[in-house]
């Protein structure tokens, strides 16, 4: 157990933001705000959600396990959600991003089971939204492999900040996530003691999805409420330069 814990300790520590990462006094700041669901495919509490949503009033909705019914009954307000990308499948794997301002975005599909990994770009910063398979065998374990190693790839390429957020199928400790350390990239929960999944079973519940940040000056993430789903949704607020930067 001792060497069990110093293992997890070294990993969580990597993800603790760095003093670089602090904002500067004299520094313009644009405040996000991103809300991630899994919302289960087989959930119907549409109504769950969307009083979350007009609850929270983030700037971008993230939903994974979106298939068409999803993206038909979340109904969410043109009004306030006017740009839009959505990719629903069947296979719990649909992804759906609901924003209110502009955004280009770019659908990577990854490994054999060609997964969606979804690169936002919006002015300020680059939001990657993920759902890779949990590595539940060796050939899983491959896919995931791969998709981490994709996303690792996108961070790295984007010349703007980058918020990563999804449900990655794996706690902080894992070696799932072991990609994501040394790359700069920090997480918005390293303690690892909040849980997200699964809601209905406490004693094998664990934190899955999760709140990535690279060169963004400050960020915060909160656990909400039951929206019906087998996960809770996250919330996570971000802080970044109002400077725009061209690719």
């Amino acid at each position: 157990m001792i060497l069990n814990l110093m293992a997890m300790g070294g990993r969580i520590a990597t993800f603790y933001p760095t003093p670089s990462q602090e904002a500067r006094a004299d520094q313009a700041l644009v405040s996000r705000t991103v809300l991630f669901a899994n919302v289960n495919q087989n959930n119907t509490d549409y109504d769950g959600l969307r009083q979350v949503v007009e609850a929270e009033a983030p700037h971008v909705v993230v939903l994974a396990e979106a298939d068409s019914n999803w993206i038909t009954g979340i109904k969410l307000a043109e009004a306030d959600f006017p740009y839009r990308h959505l990719e629903p499948r069947n296979d719990l794997f649909g992804m759906a991003i609901y924003a209110d301002q502009p955004f280009k975005a770019q659908t990577h599909y990854v490994g054999a089971l060609q997964l969606p990994l979804v690169y936002a770009e919006f002015e300020h910063y680059v939001l990657l939204a993920v759902h890779p398979i949990p590595p539940l065998n060796s050939k899983f374990a491959l896919d995931n492999q791969l998709y981490m190693q994709t996303l690792v790839a996108l961070t790295a390429q984007s010349q703007k900040p980058v918020l990563i957020t999804g449900d990655f199928n794996a706690s902080l400790w894992s070696h799932a996530l072991q990609p994501l350390a040394g790359n700069n990239i920090k997480s918005l929960s390293p303690s690892g003691w909040g849980y997200t999944w699964p809601t209905k079973f406490w004693p094998l519940a664990t934190q899955i999805d999760h709140a990535f940040i690279k060169n963004i000056p400050k960020g915060k993430t909160r656990i909400l409420g039951d929206i019906g789903s087998d996960h809770y949704p996250i919330l996570t607020h971000i802080e970044l330069s109002g400077r725009s930067v061209d690719k």
